[in-house]
């Protein structure tokens, strides 16, 4: 669950703006040709597109965002009206576990239509189970999922029988339930388990679901949704969603600040300032299940050394690495180990009421220690290419390379040179290198880098999938870290069923991780979502489309 989100004006409108909103001039400034035609859609910028709209195989949070607007699961994720995300009911009408046995979950469905007008059925249930299951759709929720659920049956001609591997809290099934449902049936034939086939392709690209929007068409920089009116959960506030890409965050802004969209689904923490500015503009803030951390490449032989790492680690102030934005103490969190420091206060406030405890400390003085012990102060005066470039050539500049993506802007500059500059002080030669996205992707898959930032997202409240770092010859695992202690203790992890069993591995993750640092902590900042001329935002959680469909804009009454 989250800690909430706060919504505040971020400058006094004018009396002007505020008239020209009453009429909803304002939500259609840049859109004048909305005001002759009557109610338009609302208008969402954000950095891409969702590459195909499938949860099954969702693998990003454009395309974990986009299928909230299509989909439901058994379980839904909602924002109440204080700001937090709690688990409700979706098209599970009643959610009853077994007095018998435990692991068993009868399951009652609700009355519900895809959109092509079907009727949800149970062998609807039980198909997307085995579409996750199945090892070719290469579905990031599948080791979650089948690690706690042995099957899933139709029972009667409304009900599913969910089987769990291990009797199983409420608290924990509840979450477990949140997979969105796809259809058995596409436009007339069975859907394969296996989505890679044509008929998966094609329900990615135009997509049935029962959630409150309909996929209607992708052009080349936009995606179309419309309000479903039958949808289960009532018909939307609005007509309809557009997303359009705007990749540069800088073109984002001038979009929100001419009208020619209505809200920015991606910002920078530099953003604000600028937005600022924009005398109408709203913001909501909230803590996004996400951190902020630096890849350790442990294929590195100097880096390879647990003595190295602990050098880099000792040597960090997370506070002091973004002037004006990781020292500003509110809306940031400074994260001591894998997870973000607020975890255990968040979903255990009765039992928890500070963070995780701090196993490697600042220590300039250990940290240039460990540096000249392990050879890393040596090792780390090395001139190095950037990633993807030639061999070495003299000239070349010394230091290990903090890669970073060309995306992340001013921040991204900063937070690298700020890192740079701390563990000199540690006498480890450090730069940044900033790459093109591209590169910086290929550089991370390839193991071409010493250090690498990266921001992780997506996760739920438990922060369940984040074994896939961690685990030996995991898709996900940046740093090359094996560890059989590790994978022992992932698997516990992601089998607990009891809060106790769950907590007890928790906090011994954190301190393992703390011993192995394949990682350097840094922090999770608030994320801001900026909006004009709407009414009924609420953003809860990371998915910025979690209570769309409450989503209006003013004046279209």
């Amino acid at each position: 669950m989250n800690g909430g989100a706060s919504r505040r004006r971020l400058a006094a409108a004018s009396v002007i703006a505020a008239a020209a909103m009453a009429i909803g001039i304002t939500a259609c400034a840049g859109l004048a040709s909305c005001v002759a035609r009557g109610p338009r859609r609302i208008v969402v910028a954000a950095k891409e597109l969702p590459s195909r709209l499938d949860p099954v195989r969702a693998s990003t949070p454009a395309e974990e965002n986009a299928c909230e607007l299509v989909f439901d699961g058994l379980v839904n994720v909602a924002a109440n009206d204080s700001g937090t995300a709690s688990p409700v009911l979706g098209l599970a009408q009643k959610i009853v576990q077994d007095q018998d046995d435990r692991s068993l979950y009868h399951i009652t469905l609700r009355p519900a239509l895809w959109h092509d007008g079907q009727a949800l059925d149970p062998s609807d249930v039980v198909a997307s189970f085995a579409a996750y299951a199945d090892p070719a759709n290469r579905s990031p929720r599948r080791e979650y999922l089948t690690a706690l659920v042995s099957s899933m049956e139709a029972e009667g001609t409304g009900g599913v029988l969910v089987r769990f591997r291990e009797p199983i809290a409420e608290f924990r099934a509840w979450y477990v339930l949140a997979f969105k449902i796809v259809p058995r049936l596409y436009k007339g034939s069975e859907m394969p388990s296996d989505r890679g086939r044509e008929a998966g392709e094609a329900f990615s690209a135009s997509p049935v679901g029962t959630g409150p929007f309909r996929f209607e068409s992708r052009r080349k920089d936009e995606l179309v949704f419309s309000a479903e009116p039958s949808s289960w959960r009532g018909a939307p506030a609005s007509t309809g969603i557009v997303i359009r890409s705007i990749p540069a965050s800088a073109d984002r802004i001038r979009a929100l600040v001419k009208g020619k969209v209505d809200m920015i689904a991606d910002t920078s923490p530099l953003d604000r300032p600028e937005l600022e500015r924009v005398g109408d503009a709203m913001v909501q803030s909230y803590m996004p299940h996400a951190f902020y951390s630096a890849a350790i490449n442990l294929r590195e032989p100097i880096l390879a050394k647990a003595e190295a790492r602990r050098a880099l680690a000792s040597a960090i102030d997370r506070s002091s690495l973004v002037p004006g934005i990781t020292d500003r103490g509110m809306g940031v969190q400074l994260n001591t180990g894998p997870f973000p420091d607020g975890l255990l206060t968040t979903v255990l406030p009765e039992y928890f009421k500070q963070g995780f405890p701090d196993r490697l400390p600042r220590d300039i003085v250990l940290a240039a220690s460990l540096a000249r012990s392990s050879g890393l102060a040596a090792a780390s005066s090395v001139p190095r290419p950037s990633a993807g470039a030639a061999l070495p050539k003299e000239g070349l500049p010394a230091g290990l390379r903090i890669s970073v993506p060309e995306s992340w802007g001013d921040f991204g500059r900063s937070l690298a040179s700020g890192l740079a500059a701390q563990l000199g002080l540690a006498g480890i030669s450090a730069r940044a290198d900033v790459l093109p996205d591209d590169v910086y992707a290929k550089a991370i898959s390839a193991g071409d880098f010493d250090l690498a930032l990266v921001f992780h997202e997506g996760y739920d409240n438990l922060f369940s999938g984040i074994s896939e770092l961690y685990r030996t010859g995991s898709p996900a695992n940046e740093t090359g870290v094996s560890d059989p202690r590790l994978d022992k203790l992932l698997a516990s992890r992601d089998a607990a069923v009891e809060v106790t069993a769950w907590l007890r591995d928790t906090l011994e993750l954190h301190d393992l991780v703390s011993e192995i640092v394949p990682y350097l902590p840094l922090f999770t900042i608030e994320k801001d979502l900026f909006y004009r001329g709407l009414r009924g935002v609420l953003i809860a959680s990371d998915n910025p489309f979690l209570t769309a469909e409450k989503w209006s804009l003013a004046g279209a009454d």
